[in-house]
């Protein structure tokens, strides 16, 4: 085959690629468009809000029927106690009307039902609550004449009895117009008895209800009171809510508790600062530091308390500044036993046993907090290299590490013991260079020239080493300012 063909086959197959590629785009264009105006961006905008607000409706729809399932009112919020007893009311009116259709005893409206010879059916009870019963006419038969003896006397006539259904006791009457005017009076009193019964049966149910709901009501306020720490303020409540309080007036009373004041002691503060916040935001902002003490690992039963966290809440400590003040304390400090040592050593008036409470109580500013703690992570850093006499002192003066602060940047404690073990490199060599040309060193311009850079202590090295090499081998000094000083400072 020749060039010529192979290249025309090539091309007629980049040409069949190239149409078929244009084929598929198609084909997806058709299935897939994307919107290429406004309008069409705005119908499928709307078609999406169509979507979801079926799938919200029937979302809403499934927690209706779930409330409802459970007892619960449409919206999911509970029941009021007039909502119990109407329901209540409503299944023993139903549960009523399918026993007065099923059995006519119980059905006033109908009528009473046929009833044997020498019986009779009454109504006993309220319309909705009584039913029909059964009672005897008591139609008797004449006595006989009694025969008598010399002095005896006639038979009795005849007579009509009675059973109370509720006690059983037989009652004889002369006549059945007797009977009838003794059982309708009868009836008549124990209808009024049983609507009587019935109303107060009715007043009893009710009270049990709202009763349980007040007492649910009552648990749901005194669990919630609780969770907020106070349960002490539950019964208190509930005398103003007796006393007809406006939720205003409770709202404006309850602060003046003294369980309350207890519960949120940084609340007033805030207030009188014109930085008020309601109880939620409050509990919110204990939770904050409260997980803070717990990231770094500190004792919230000792940092942690209602009246610590009021401190911190009173004096408006930003979440940010609390972790700041906790890593200060805990990383550079309680972690580092040197420090901690310094510290005391520098600044007595931070109590043996209390150092992280110094550095976390709000009333003391952060400048302040980070000022002796750098001091004192310099002064411990000095001793581990073992500086014993800076300026005529055992170790670095509180004055002293203070002026070194700026020098010394941001340079953690690891860093700050290596540059003073080369400050005291170098004053091990300077001394006996000193010495030599019976000069005196000491720690003081080592520090000052590899940790403070000041020239003239860093000059006053410099010759001398240049002196030395100078007159051993006539050379020139490796002694200069960026020998003296580490540079892991920042």
């Amino acid at each position: 085959m020749a060039i010529d063909d192979i290249d025309a086959s090539d091309r007629k197959l980049m040409a069949q690629a190239r149409a078929g590629r244009g084929v598929i785009a198609a084909q997806n264009a058709a299935t897939t468009k994307a919107p290429t105006n406004d309008a069409e961006m705005l119908a499928a905008l709307n078609a999406q809000i169509v979507k979801s607000q079926a799938r919200l409706a029937d979302l809403e729809k499934t927690q209706t029927e779930l409330n409802l399932a459970q007892g619960l009112n449409a919206d999911g919020s509970k029941k009021t106690a007039t909502q119990v007893l109407m329901a209540q009311r409503e299944e023993t009116a139903a549960t009523r009307a399918t026993l007065e259709a099923s059995n006519p005893l119980f059905n006033k409206a109908a009528g009473p039902p046929s009833a044997p010879a020498g019986y009779v059916y009454r109504w006993i009870g309220g319309t909705t609550t009584g039913q029909y019963q059964l009672y005897s006419t008591g139609a008797g038969t004449g006595g006989t004449v009694g025969t008598g003896g010399t002095d005896g006397t006639g038979g009795a006539t005849g007579a009509f009895t009675w059973t109370d259904p509720d006690t059983g006791v037989i009652k004889t009457f002369n006549s059945a117009a007797e009977l009838n005017a003794f059982v309708t009076t009868w009836s008549t009193k124990k209808s009024s008895d049983s609507a009587t019964s019935a109303a107060a049966a009715a007043a009893k149910a009710k009270a049990e209800i709202e009763a349980q709901a007040k007492r649910t009501a009552q648990q749901d306020f005194k669990a919630a009171l609780t969770e907020m720490g106070l349960a002490d303020l539950a019964d208190t409540v509930d005398e103003m809510i007796r006393q007809d309080f406006t939720a205003s007036q409770i709202k404006l009373e309850l602060p003046k508790q003294e369980a309350y004041m207890k519960r949120f002691p940084g609340m007033k503060a805030l207030r009188d600062a014109g930085q008020a916040v309601n109880e939620a935001t409050y509990i919110s902002m204990e939770k904050g530091y409260l997980q803070t003490l717990g990231a770094y690992g500190l004792d919230s039963g000792v940092f942690g308390t209602r009246a610590e966290l009021g401190k911190y809440i009173a004096n408006l400590v930003s979440p940010r500044e609390f972790e700041e003040r906790v890593n200060i304390a805990k990383t550079r400090v309680a972690d580092n036993a040197d420090v901690v040592k310094q510290l005391k050593g520098y600044y007595p008036e931070i109590d043996d046993s209390a150092v992280v409470s110094y550095l976390l109580n709000p009333t003391k500013g952060m400048d302040i907090i980070k000022k002796q703690v750098r001091a004192a992570e310099i002064g411990a850093a000095a001793t581990y290299a073992g500086f014993t006499d800076l300026g005529g002192k055992a170790s670095l003066g509180t004055g002293y590490a203070e002026s070194l602060i700026g020098a010394t940047g941001t340079a953690d404690l690891a860093a700050l013991k290596k540059d003073f073990g080369q400050a005291k490199t170098l004053a091990r060599t300077q001394s006996r260079l000193a010495g030599i040309e019976g000069q005196t060193y000491n720690d003081t311009e080592a520090v000052n020239a590899a940790i403070a850079q000041e020239q003239a202590s860093i000059l006053s090295s410099q010759r001398r080493a240049e002196r030395e090499t100078k007159y051993r081998f006539g050379g020139s000094s490796g002694v200069g300012s960026t020998s003296l000083k580490s540079t892991t400072n920042q």
